[in-house]
């Protein structure tokens, strides 16, 4: 969407360069519509961070009158819970333990060990032995970080 394109590049302005956008979605009806803003840093963001964000670009799309109606506005990280999107994800959480849910139905868990342009390898442990597993990008279907205590 034409307003989502135009946020991000008013965030990509507003944040320093540790910090990066996930994701923006604008939903629900034209009435009252819900923009959503996940963004994530190399060192991970705090929520005084995605508050000062918030005041920012709330600012600014006041001043632009981008969105017309009533709006709710949520700006937060994009949590451990929600699965890899970027790149520059991947390089964040290298040496964390993910789950690699492949466009074959299959799945693989291990620790993320390399990136690159084209794939990932993760390092996974069967019993006794352990093996590297390359898996390429077009092979995945989404990545999970593993919470482990």
């Amino acid at each position: 969407m034409a307003e989502e394109s135009i946020i991000k590049d008013w965030l990509d302005e507003m944040i320093d360069s540790s910090l990066f956008v996930v994701e923006v979605s604008l939903t629900g009806p034209k009435s009252y519509q819900k923009l959503r803003v996940f963004l994530d840093g190399d060192s991970g963001i705090t929520i005084e961070q995605c508050a000062k964000i918030s005041r920012k670009l709330a600012a600014k799309l006041d001043e632009e009158d981008l969105i017309k109606d009533a709006y709710q506005l949520e700006v937060s990280s994009a949590g451990i819970d929600q699965p890899l999107k970027l790149l520059r994800q991947y390089y964040k959480n290298m040496g964390r333990s993910v789950k690699v849910f492949k466009t074959d139905g299959k799945e693989e868990k291990g620790k993320l060990i390399a990136v690159s342009e084209q794939e990932i390898q993760i390092e996974v442990k069967n019993k006794k032995v352990t093996e590297m597993s390359t898996i390429l990008f077009q092979d995945i279907h989404h990545t999970k970080v593993l919470v482990t205590f």
